[in-house]
């Protein structure tokens, strides 16, 4: 990690290198990089020979009733401290 100083000015030009204009979308949008690309993402990955790893999936938590010792389903979570309104 490396700190600096800078004026405020300087600083916020920095931040704003990395923020597009009102109409533009990332390139992150389009062609192979889309979120929906996977088909064409693996084809792009067989061509250039990029081998990757096969997601392993988590275990996922279980939460154990204090009553009944059986599993629960979680239906949702609330934040502590917000009513409903």
């Amino acid at each position: 990690m490396k700190t600096r100083s800078m004026k405020r000015e300087s600083f916020i030009a920095l931040i704003l290198q990395h923020t597009l204009p009102k109409g533009f979308r990332s390139a992150q949008d389009y062609g192979f990089l889309h979120g929906n690309a996977k088909r064409t993402l693996r084809l792009v990955q067989w061509v250039l020979r990029v081998e990757t790893l096969p997601l392993q999936e988590k275990q996922k938590a279980t939460f154990i009733c204090q009553h009944c010792k059986g599993p629960m389903a979680i239906m949702g979570f609330k934040q502590p401290g917000l009513t409903s309104g």
